[in-house]
């Protein structure tokens, strides 16, 4: 009769026990650890609120529907929501006069350019297909436009509502769990840059961001 086999690569431990049962139970729990940090930095989870409460939430601008506060969760229906937790964002229209646009989103008294709060690519056009070029701020193209103006003469433009989500970040975002507005201002100014974010991001920033 042949020996048993004590290599101990088989698997087997000295108690007898079967050592690839203890595999598997690990490989769970590794498994378990690894959803519960994807769900840490899902950006519904970022703004979950931690013990302030539930996730954060808003709703459209004719306060029809709630929903998460955030652009992959926009039309995720929000059925109960705690006051505390409500993200929300001015009109366009609030920041046509230069009083109500941050001090962050001015040059002295002066409002700033869409230039100076986005990142703009020598030679990209803007939503009137003009050209845009740096140095040349008299050949209409909107990114040489203030954001007061853009809020005001040309309220129709993307320009006009990308230069209000960027106002509503830098008067209402904050770091911590109290912020009222759910993305920074290098959150905002990613998202218009990205074009794959873009479009989403702007239909979440109009619909639900410029109802207050």
């Amino acid at each position: 009769m042949a020996n048993p086999d004590q290599n101990p690569g088989r698997g087997e431990v000295s108690d007898g026990r079967d050592g690839s049962i203890e595999q598997r139970r690990e490989a769970l729990r590794r498994i378990g650890r690894s959803a519960a940090a994807a769900g840490a930095a899902s950006p519904l989870s970022a703004l979950a609120g931690g013990s302030a409460g539930p996730r954060k939430w808003c709703q459209d601008k004719y306060k029809t529907k709630k929903v998460h506060a955030s652009i992959s969760g926009c039309n995720s229906v929000v059925l109960s929501a705690q006051s505390g937790n409500e993200c929300y964002g001015k009109p366009c229209s609030y920041y046509g006069s230069s009083t109500h646009i941050p001090v962050s989103c001015k040059s002295g008294a002066t409002a700033k350019k869409f230039k100076d709060i986005f990142t703009c690519v020598s030679g990209s056009k803007d939503s009137k297909n003009v050209t845009y070029n740096p140095n040349n701020a008299g050949n209409g193209c909107l990114y040489h436009k203030k954001i007061d103006d853009l809020c005001t003469s040309n309220a129709s433009s993307p320009e006009a509502h990308w230069a209000t989500a960027y106002c509503n970040s830098a008067a209402l975002w904050t770091s911590d769990t109290t912020t009222k507005f759910p993305y920074s201002t290098t959150q905002v100014n990613s998202h218009w840059t990205d074009s794959s974010t873009r479009l989403a991001a702007y239909s979440f920033y109009t619909t639900y961001m410029e109802g207050g």
